[in-house]
Parts: structure tokens; sequence; C-alpha cells
């Protein structure tokens, strides 16, 4: 959930700043025979949000992972000795 509103918070920033500088619109100079992915605004911006939170959600799940492995493998009696 966290990883969802990072992102979705980041993509609103960076989309008003986009719309704001003029990165949505298309120059005539940019405009060739050819179509690339990077040149459509719209498919690079849900392309890239994508891999981002992809990338978020890996980093998240493995910082859950790893502590809860390793808290996980402590024992309740040695985890409650000193209480």
């Amino acid at each position: 959930m966290l990883t969802f509103i990072a992102v979705f918070v980041g993509c609103m920033l960076y989309l008003q700043y986009a719309l704001k500088e003029g990165l949505g619109v298309v120059k005539t100079w940019i405009e060739s025979t050819e179509s690339y992915w990077v040149t459509n605004f719209t498919q690079h911006f849900l392309i890239v949000s994508l891999i981002v939170f992809l990338i978020m959600l890996v980093v998240v799940l493995i910082g859950i992972y790893v502590p809860a492995r390793k808290i996980s493998r402590i024992p309740p009696t040695e985890a409650l000795r000193d209480e």
C-alpha cells in the first residue's frame, strides 16, 4: 500500500511538472517518419511509471522479507528471556 501511494504521488507530481513545462506537447521538429515510445509522452510516462512501480515494489518486498525472516528464526523463549 505504501509503495502504491508513493508511486502515485510521485507520478502526479511529475505529470504536473511535465504538463507545465510542455513536455506533453508534440513539437514539429521531433516528428519523423518513425514513431518511438520515447517520443510519445503518454507511452513514455506510462512505461517508465510502471517500471518505477515494479522496482519500488521489489525493494519494499525485500525490505520487509529480510527483517521478518531474521526475526522469525529467533525462538519465542529467547526473545522473551529479558522480559
